[in-house]
């Protein structure tokens, strides 16, 4: 047409359609356009929408946007050092210039070549499910990225193993645990991923839920953590303070307590035995096992432990309803006095900490003090500071510092240090006491219900023995295209064999949870 044009020296050309009537005009701007790509003049309008979207989950980008409004956009983090606009971004990845229909996969995110000519791109589609968990595409481009700054210089170290497995395997628990839980992600939270009551990634809010979770043992290596920090010896004070409040570890002592009229008994943990004449109830967890035996008999107990799971509660609610309890109408005995102790469930007991249970001394502790205040149980006072004589004793407060002892029968005026030994020694001639060291450190919660975590390598056979996936299978590699864990249950139903698979020859269904993410930066 150009050619016509030039021999006919017009400018312009009316389109007919198979019926003669008038379908358009086409111009000489029109084909040359064809030709060399848009040609602006002073009648085109700036279309100053950079960004539109399409449908749902697909946009159009326009080539010449910047990188920092794409980023804007998609809350991206793309580096505008080497390019300035997405469509630099795009041939750079590529490597020519990209035709139309082509795409690629940058870190994650994929792109498609909508519009291109032969000297540039022109627009770019934007799909934001395609595909955007594609691990390989994403370590070729991060170690691309980190062979051309220079961040790390590999090599192989052929006297050294390529690989290792650590000695202590994931473990489920058999039992149900409360957890953060994002209902958005569908997934656990740990404590450092709830921000103000709300998931870290999503900003929903989060709940407390009770689900089956898998463990690693490292509370087994709670006594050596807290002893080799004297061999840090360049470590800051403050840091080697936080590792030990982070092991929490208490030297104590374990009192039995006869339950009244039964062969049972209720063992606690405390560090102030000193403080034992001044107990005035024992506070056990909703989750003792004492709690759920009596449950089965009494549904008012059962019902009040049920409101305790604290399923579908904010962080907030929960802790407005703190220091909620009620009485089991069962006692303990004294193990000195021999007088009878109410015995009260109380959610402010942490059932994975010492014992489940705990002596109340009210007149000598903050929690048990506004426990006891909130179910107006009695207060007894058992301590007075040393410098303090005649000290009036009274309701409004309570006394936690160590002292001499008071109101404590044949135990008065001894100091702390004696009284520990005198206690003791009375509470060993009747074998009820015994010394115990207990750590706040917790076995490692792992189990994360991301799918696209690192596979927690573990399977379950007909039998119901839970056995590693063979070293042979490793490592276990995630199906791409699954958007959640729970559809890796279903998985069986397609092609993949990945949720049921074969170990020696026997069906076994693998685990679908996945590990915490600070098992991928520890070398999986």
């Amino acid at each position: 047409m150009l050619k016509d044009f030039r021999l006919k020296r017009t400018h312009m050309a009316i389109v007919i359609d198979e019926f003669g009537a008038v379908s358009g005009l086409v111009t000489i701007e029109d084909i040359l356009e064809l030709i060399v790509g848009d040609i602006e003049d002073e009648y085109d309008e700036e279309e100053k929408v950079n960004i539109r979207k399409l449908q749902e989950h697909i946009f159009s980008i326009k080539a010449l946007t910047e990188i920092k409004e794409f980023n804007d956009f998609f809350k991206t983090h793309f580096s505008n050092e080497e390019v300035d606009t997405i469509g630099g971004l795009v041939m750079k990845a590529f490597g020519h210039l990209p035709s139309r229909g082509e795409n690629i996969n940058i870190n994650g995110y994929n792109f498609k070549i909508s519009s291109a000519d032969s000297r540039k791109i022109i627009q770019i589609h934007r799909n934001i499910m395609e595909q955007e968990y594609c691990p390989k595409n994403i370590e070729i481009y991060v170690q691309k990225y980190w062979k051309n700054k220079k961040t790390f210089h590999v090599y192989e170290d052929e006297t050294k193993e390529k690989y290792y497995c650590l000695p202590m395997l994931p473990y489920p628990s058999g039992k149900l645990h409360m957890v953060n839980w994002c209902p958005s992600d569908k997934t656990v939270l740990a404590n450092e991923q709830v921000i103000n009551g709300c998931c870290w990634r999503c900003q929903s809010t989060v709940i407390t839920k009770t689900i089956p979770q898998w463990f690693i043992k490292i509370r087994n290596y709670a006594e050596p953590l807290y002893n080799d920090l004297k061999k840090l010896k360049n470590w800051p004070e403050k840091v080697k303070n936080m590792q030990k409040n982070w092991i929490g570890r208490s030297e104590g002592f374990e009192i039995s307590f006869d339950i009244y009229n039964s062969s049972k008994k209720i063992k606690i943990f405390t560090t102030r035995i000193d403080t034992l004449m001044g107990v005035t109830y024992l506070a056990i967890s909703p989750f003792h096992k004492f709690s759920i035996y009596l449950s089965k008999k009494n549904q008012i107990l059962k019902k009040f432990i049920e409101t305790q799971n604290n399923e579908n509660f904010s962080k907030e609610e929960i802790e407005a309803k703190k220091f909620y309890g009620i009485n089991t109408n069962i006692f303990a005995i004294h193990p000195i006095i021999k007088k009878k102790i109410p015995i009260w469930i109380a959610n402010y007991v942490i059932n994975d900490y010492g014992t489940g249970s705990i002596m109340c001394v009210p007149g000598h502790n903050e929690n048990d003090w506004n426990f006891a205040i909130k179910n107006h149980l009695k207060i007894k006072y058992v301590i007075q500071q040393s410098n303090i004589k005649n000290i009036q004793l009274n309701q409004n407060t309570f006394f936690p510092e160590k002292g001499i002892l008071i109101n404590s029968g044949e135990f008065n005026q001894l100091d702390y240090n004696n009284a520990i030994k005198k206690i003791k020694k009375k509470l060993s001639e009747e074998k009820k006491i015994k010394t115990k060291i207990i750590y706040k450190l917790k076995d490692w919660c792992i189990s994360r219900q991301r799918y696209w975590g690192t596979p927690i390598p573990m399977a379950t056979m007909k039998n119901g023995k839970i056995v590693p996936i063979p070293e042979k299978d490793l490592p276990v590699l995630l199906p791409e295209k699954i958007k959640n864990s729970d559809l890796l249950k279903n998985y069986s139903n397609t092609k993949s064999t990945y949720y049921t698979t074969k170990i020696n020859n026997q069906t076994a269904v693998r685990e679908t949870d996945t590990f915490d993410t600070f098992m991928e930066s520890s070398w999986y």
